[in-house]
């Protein structure tokens, strides 16, 4: 094992627009406030199936590839 390897967590977050307005999801168990839908990558997979998963197990809404655009990497 090596004791100097870094590594990194990778997070998506989804922007949710329909006729002018924008969805935020209100964070009550954690430290309140608000945020975008989204959630960490897992091990194996892609930026574009962790957002349709967490997606899907924070608001229950299906993604298809085509509805989603990259925006923004940081």
């Amino acid at each position: 094992m090596n004791h100097n390897a870094t590594y990194f967590t990778y997070s998506v977050r989804i922007l949710l627009e329909k006729s002018g307005k924008l969805l935020l999801l209100e964070r009550v168990e954690s430290r309140g406030g608000y945020s975008l839908p989204g959630g960490k990558v897992e091990t194996g997979e892609s930026p574009l199936q962790a957002i349709k998963r967490e997606t899907f197990e924070e608001i229950g809404l299906k993604l298809k590839k085509k509805q989603l655009r990259l925006l923004h990497t940081l």
